[in-house]
């Protein structure tokens, strides 16, 4: 009876260490060497995505489009056919 006893409490104390969100059974060593790592990570994480980013933005344009000397009607004219490519689409539906 007191082996069985003790077996219980063995595995509820190995239960209560999975849910233990103040990291009691664990030496503040540990505890900073993991957020350390945590840490470390997070901040590579984060320079790939400012990475990303800075790739993102330089497809971003601010300036005008730039139509050459000439190809003006060429321009109006595709845009007169996206526009009617969107009117007929618009009537299949």
């Amino acid at each position: 009876m007191a082996f069985r006893n003790k077996q219980h409490l063995k595995n509820f104390l190995a239960y209560l260490k999975t849910i233990d969100q103040w990291n009691t059974g664990r030496t503040k060593d540990e505890i900073i060497a993991d957020k350390g790592d945590e840490i470390r990570s997070l901040k590579e994480q984060n320079a790939e995505l400012k990475e990303e980013l800075k790739a993102a933005r330089k497809l971003e344009t601010e300036d005008f489009i730039n139509i050459q000397e000439g190809y003006l009607l060429t321009v109006v004219d595709l845009a007169k056919k996206v526009q009617d490519t969107r009117n007929v689409d618009t009537f299949q539906e």
